[in-house]
């Protein structure tokens, strides 16, 4: 599994968390690059290739390669595509947890969480073709947030506490020391930022795949897009395919104009994407309050209200109160995690579709 760390645009220093970076003093983001090892010796091309027939071969490599294959599984776009994959390949998966991140007992937040209404239900279709596989769908209850906020700097090691939501962190995969070597703990695939600059070039923003890297155990995470060249060319090349489409696809995908999007649009081009995209439905929420936020409110109180999901969770923790909930309110440096929030994202080297 690659190796992801930081370095300064120099090389002359590494660093593997986040957190070391914003705690130096005035630096920025452009100060460093992420790297992501596996990625840094391969040779891209901009070349026809077969994205399914690649997406195979990456995760009959895996099963070879490992005793146990573990898919995490959320029902969301990444993780089908993998689980989508296995089945039509009939690559044996050992194990899928599709973990619940609603700790609360309110039913309504209990029937709108993504393993349970999307994620579950699929899994129960296509229960005939996962026979030999174990299903585990653990709930990240009080008892586990309670663990993870007994550390000192825990905000430190959950860079998604920036959105205001105490039931939301990183590390899940720490809580649940399934950090074994022989295994595979495959948690989908990545998107890159896919753009034009004088030719076609890509690159990954650590705010993307920060919930793997910030784990103290990285490693033990597997994403086809960070740990398979083969695979990550084959997508952008399906990505650029799509964007070629535009007449105007030299300004229109520049670099300037794709930072300014989440990725998810470039995934959302690709035909095997919307393919798969299609075959879980679910509900959402929405993504905006629509609440008016004081003109004097605190950090958290910003970023609480202007989320929805950030919103309801955080109301009904205060209804319930869990013992956590204190040390979420009155231990963590908001200062900090604001400062973590301004300070940006790292982008990784900028890799070059050769001709």
């Amino acid at each position: 599994m690659s190796q992801l760390y930081y370095r300064d645009v120099d090389g002359s220093t590494q660093y593997l968390h986040r957190h070391q970076l914003v705690d130096q003093y005035k630096t920025k983001s452009h100060d460093f690059v992420l790297n992501i090892d596996s990625l840094t010796q391969y040779q891209f091309h901009r070349r026809p290739s077969d994205l399914a027939q690649v997406t195979a071969c990456a995760l009959q490599q895996l099963r070879q390669q490992y005793g146990t294959l573990r898919l995490f599984y959320s029902g969301g776009i990444d993780s089908q595509y993998v689980l989508h994959h296995c089945l039509i390949n009939r690559i044996h998966i050992d194990e899928i947890y599709s973990v619940v991140k609603v700790p609360y007992k309110d039913p309504v937040l209990l029937a709108l969480d993504e393993s349970i209404n999307s994620a579950q239900p699929f899994l129960k279709q296509v229960a005939e073709r996962l026979t030999h596989t174990k299903i585990h769908t653990p709930v990240l209850d009080h008892k586990f947030f309670n663990q993870f906020y007994s550390s000192d700097d825990y905000w430190k090691y959950s860079f998604n506490m920036y959105v205001g939501e105490p039931s939301r962190v990183c590390n899940m995969i720490d809580g649940f020391n399934l950090t074994t070597t022989d295994v595979c703990n495959l948690a989908g695939i990545d998107t890159p930022f896919v753009y034009w600059n004088n030719g076609w070039q890509f690159c990954f923003v650590d705010q993307q795949i920060i919930p793997e890297h910030v784990s103290k155990h990285s490693r033990a995470v597997h994403s086809l897009s960070l740990d398979s060249p083969e695979f990550i060319e084959s997508y952008v090349n399906a990505i650029v395919d799509q964007m070629e489409q535009h007449a105007d696809y030299r300004t229109r995908f520049s670099l300037g104009n794709v930072l300014q999007q989440r990725s998810k649009i470039l995934q959302h081009m690709v035909p095997e994407m919307q393919q798969v995209n299609g075959q879980t439905w679910g509900l959402r929420l929405p993504k905006s309050a629509g609440l008016s936020v004081p003109v004097d409110a605190s950090f958290v109180e910003k970023t609480v209200y202007s989320n929805f999901r950030s919103f309801i969770h955080w109301k009904q923790a205060c209804q319930e109160q869990p013992a956590w909930l204190n040390r979420w309110t009155n231990h963590t440096d908001w200062s900090w995690v604001e400062r973590c929030q301004q300070f940006g994202g790292v982008l990784s080297d900028q890799f070059v579709l050769h001709d």
